[in-house]
């Protein structure tokens, strides 16, 4: 078999669908799979899973308690039959188109096919996103060393990727499940370190859909918890001014959540704080010096204010 796509499945009713239908209606053909991880949903969405497998003999369905959706693409990983791997949201589709152009990039082996996205809004707007571009036989660390070094760092999902099954499986690549936001930035950052072929298509092939759950789901205590996580850890694996700088911004988010909940991270903040000496870029040092100043939640607020009144004044 040549593909497995893997769809983790979390009260998605409303979108599931049209999303298995976009993979159903591929042109390629090529033999796929489909495998539904329904992660405990209470919508109904677990009965559509096996409704949809009755109505299609490549789709498969696995059914688990929740456990988070790093937990559901890992069980697809283990489950998956095909040469090569494909992760889409329940809410997302893919490109008709998709696996045709896939069929081509395969035939040398890589370990890691990147392609384009499209973030589609429900008013019908479209934007067009592309993944930094690899270079003609440059490894994933080569790669990486590249993007780091140009003051970038890789897009960060996983769904914009085509793996190699055996490359996953023989590295030992899976989520982290102890993560609950950010866990593709660190599957990504694991796959690229250890990948020695990797390749893209100049092509937009996945449809990423924003809605009100796209948007609201960054706001909470446990996910600016994580999104600070993941730099730090990735920060100490790949020591970078890039990573020390989205590090130091991303502590601005403190300014969304109450006096105690920012309390909370104090320890976090303090116990890393000499993340902070490495910031390069022009808004990250001024953000290091208000920090310093204010302390965390104080300086996050203030930066917070000082930016409103910068927008007023423009307008």
């Amino acid at each position: 078999m040549k593909y497995s796509i893997i769809i983790p499945v979390y009260n998605s009713a409303r979108y599931l669908d049209t999303c298995v239908q976009s993979v159903i209606d591929q042109s390629s053909d090529s033999e796929f799979e489909i495998i539904l991880v329904d992660d405990g949903s209470t919508d109904g969405s677990g009965s559509l899973c096996d409704d949809l497998a009755k109505k299609n003999k490549s789709i498969r369905v696995i059914h688990q308690p929740n456990q988070g959706v790093s937990s559901a693409r890992n069980a697809g990983i283990v489950a998956a039959q095909g040469q090569y791997l494909l992760f889409l949201d329940a809410d997302d589709l893919l490109h008709k188109d998709l696996l045709m152009h896939l069929d081509a990039a395969t035939e040398a082996q890589p370990d890691l096919i990147q392609f384009g996205f499209c973030k589609f809004y429900k008013d019908g707007r479209c934007t067009d996103h592309s993944p930094p571009a690899t270079k003609h036989g440059e490894t994933g660390q080569q790669y990486l060393q590249r993007l780091l070094a140009q003051a970038q760092h890789p897009l960060q999902s996983a769904w914009f990727s085509a793996y190699r099954s055996a490359f996953l499986r023989k590295q030992e690549l899976f989520f982290p499940v102890d993560i609950g936001f950010g866990e593709d930035f660190m599957f990504r950052m694991g796959c690229l370190t250890v990948a020695q072929h990797i390749t893209d298509l100049s092509l937009t092939l996945y449809r990423y859909r924003i809605h009100e759950e796209s948007v609201t789901r960054t706001l909470s205590f446990d996910n600016i918890r994580d999104h600070l996580t993941v730099y730090i850890r990735l920060f100490r694996k790949y020591p970078s001014s890039v990573l020390a700088d989205y590090y130091c911004v991303g502590i601005l988010l403190l300014a969304r959540l109450s006096p105690s909940d920012a309390k909370e991270l104090t320890p976090l903040l303090d116990e890393n704080r000499d993340l902070l000496k490495m910031c390069k870029g022009k808004k990250a040092r001024i953000t290091r010096i208000l920090l310093q100043i204010f302390g965390w939640y104080n300086g996050a607020k203030l930066i917070q204010l000082l930016s409103r009144l910068k927008k007023k004044i423009k307008m």
